[in-house]
Formats: C-alpha cells, structure tokens, sequence
C-alpha cells in the first residue's frame, strides 16, 4: 500500500525509516534512542510483523530497490518499487522473526537503476519483548504476580473523616521483569495514581516501592458502601509494555461524607464484579433503594451515574436520564445500555445516582457502588452466509 506525502529533501541522505508503532517519545536522549514493544512487533499487525514507512525520496522510478537494515549488514528486507508506487510513501512489514530484544541501529538504503547505493540517517532503537510481571497464573481475574500491601488498620477500619488527611501509603511488591523505568499505574476506587518511573535500586529490591494515594485522590474516588472501594495496580515499562492484567483487587471502605444515601447496586453483578461475557448482549439493571425517606420522596427525579476511565479513550463520566421515584419505599430500576456497560472492560466503574428533589430543595448524591469489569470490550456479531436460504447452505454451491 502507499500514499502521497511530500518527497525528501536530503541530497546525501534519506529521511530515516518511518516506524509508527515506536514509542511516542524516545525512551532515552542525547542521543535520541527509540522504544519498541510487543505491540508494534508481533501484535498490532500478527500476519505480517513491524509496520515501516519510506519515501518518497527525490527522482524516484520504477526498478529502485530499497533494503532494510536491522543492525550493521543485516538485512531484513528488501523491496522493489513498482511503476504505481513511484512519488509515494512506501508501506512495508519487517517479519517479527527478524526482530530481536536489544538495542539496535535501523536504517535503509535506496540503490536507484544504474546508480550506488544511498544510505539514510540511522535510527537508534531499543526492542523489549517481555512484559513487566510475567506471566499470569490465575485462571481468575487478578494477576498472579503482581502483590501490593495497603496498611492493616486501613483495610479493617478503612478511610474515614479523622485520617483522611494522612492519606495511605500503599507498598508494590518486587515482580518478574521489573526493570527501571516501569510506570505503576494504580487505581483508587477508579481515579487513577501514578508512580514517578522506578529507580535502579527499587529494580534491584534495594528501596522500597511505595505509592502515596493522598487526600484529593480519595475524596474525588468519594465514600464508598460496606463492601468498599476496589484498590488494583498494573504495570508499563519504558517501551509501553502493559502487564497482562491488574493486580488483585483489594477493597477500602471509604466514609467521609456519611450524611449521603446508600450506593445503588447493578442487579448483575456477583460480589461487585460485572462479567461481560455472561452479561451478553442485554442490558443492566441499575437499582436504587428508595427506603429513606429523610433522602426520598414520591415525586423526586433519580439520575444514574456511571463513572470511570476505560483502558483506552477519555475517562467517562456519564449520567443517564431521570426517572420519577412513584413510591417510598422502593426500589426503583433503571435500565443501563449494554455498549455503555462494554466501553468500562478491564476496568473499575463508580456506579452513582442524584436526587432531584420535587420540593425544589438542594440535589442529593449518593454514595459510590465501586465494580469491576471482567469479559471483552464488545462482542463480535456472528457471520453471515449470504447464499444461504431458511438457515441452510445449498450443499451443492461452488
């Protein structure tokens, strides 16, 4: 495949080789060294390898031959262009078996009909083909290597008005794989923590890997109910690799603000998880106990909200439309579409609802109902035979 982008200017020198999946940034500078992951290698494209950009360069015709090289005198690639790719960017895919861990300088040469070969500026790259934490032995949801310890007396007394102030220092146990520069990545109830990237000692099991989860983090995670607020961590190294999964999710019960009505529930979960899979195509149900009656009143208007970031996109804050409370006590449902459900996979959702209240008093929000979701971001729609009749093929089609 090609497209048109403006030729190279360089006279002596090409324009290096265009890899899209590198890293954003380089990983390292001065000089500039390139990050690549497991993604750009082997998964963003599994049939054919490393997505490679080249071109257009100045004069180029039909019958240039372009080789790529993966270190000094190792070719991986070769190419010849044809007459409809002449005056475009060349779209090209290096084999993933050709790319080794490592650090590496990648460049191209272009040898035009009847000329010497013309090198490009050269690359500096460093390929990292594991994950940070392993592999993960657990059948269930939860990483198998990946431990934290949340300090005793907050897991049995939990958060509340007097130690809010101090926080909670949450340590992350040494995993396979760790290597300096890895990025935890923890959630708190949903509202996300990161750690600064770690240090040659913390690798080493020299100083201890410890996240400070500070007042403003919890109080905009907020109160949760009996059950608690879901605590989980995942990993990134310096090349944008991710852990297979969070880590186990450990629950703080969070009450700083106990002047709120209770959380509302989704009809279902099981212990707080959401599993997509079993979900299906159907929606949720999201339920409300209208039993108080210092909160609830015939009349008012119940707002659900579901809260959240998914593992890719914006964070998601969403409210849906109200629906009228007609009797206290109640337990009022709300439906909840499957799609919204989906964008929250592999992820924590804050379920939550507002009062509207019909004597025009001030709004009243509730405490947080903290899921996690389990199962695939969306579900593939099952293929469609288009010969066939009544539900069967004609056995005799070619």
């Amino acid at each position: 495949m090609a497209s048109s982008r403006s030729p190279d200017d360089h006279i002596n020198l090409l324009r290096e080789l265009g890899i899209p999946g590198r890293t954003k940034d380089p990983i390292s500078t001065n000089p500039d060294v390139w990050g690549l992951n497991i993604a750009a290698v082997r998964d963003n494209f599994p049939r054919h390898g490393l997505q490679c950009l080249a071109g257009p360069w100045g004069v180029m015709g039909r019958g240039d031959r372009l080789v790529i090289f993966w270190g000094p005198g190792n070719r991986v690639l070769q190419k010849t262009v044809d007459e409809n790719e002449v005056g475009t960017e060349l779209r090209m895919f290096v084999e993933a078996r050709h790319i080794l861990a490592g650090n590496f300088d990648v460049s191209y040469d272009v040898t035009r009909l009847g000329q010497t070969a013309e090198p490009s500026e050269v690359m500096k790259v460093f390929v990292k083909l594991t994950r940070p934490g392993g592999k993960d032995d657990n059948d269930t949801p939860g990483h198998s290597k990946l431990i934290m310890c949340i300090p005793d007396d907050i897991l049995k007394g939990g958060i509340d008005k007097d130690n809010v102030a101090a926080g909670v220092d949450i340590r992350i146990d040494p995993y396979p794989n760790i290597a300096p520069g890895d990025v935890i990545r923890l959630s708190w109830g949903g509202v996300f923590v990161f750690s600064p990237p770690l240090t040659q000692d913390q690798a080493d099991g020299k100083t201890p890997i410890v996240i400070h989860v500070d007042e403003a983090t919890i109080r905009s995670a907020g109160d949760s109910d009996s059950t608690g607020l879901a605590v989980v961590f995942e990993l990134y190294d310096k090349v944008d690799n991710r852990s297979e999964d969070w880590s186990v999710a450990q629950r703080v019960v969070v009450s700083i603000d106990t002047a709120r009505p209770v959380a509302p529930l989704l009809e279902e979960t099981r212990n707080n998880v959401l599993d997509l899979d079993k979900l299906g195509d159907a929606k949720g149900t999201g339920q409300v106990i209208a039993v108080d009656s210092k909160f609830f009143a015939e009349g008012d208007t119940i707002f659900l909200k579901l809260k959240g970031t998914p593992v890719e996109g914006t964070p998601i804050d969403h409210e849906l439309p109200g629906k009228v409370l007609e009797s206290v006590p109640s337990v009022l449902e709300i439906p909840i579409d499957n799609a919204l459900l989906r964008r929250f996979a592999k992820t924590q959702m804050v379920l939550s609802y507002r009062i509207r209240k019909a004597d025009g008093s001030a709004d009243i929000v509730s405490k947080g109902q903290f899921i996690s979701v389990i199962g695939q971001l969306q579900r593939l729609k099952p293929p469609i035979a288009e010969d066939a009749e009544q539900g069967a093929l004609d056995p005799d089609l070619p």
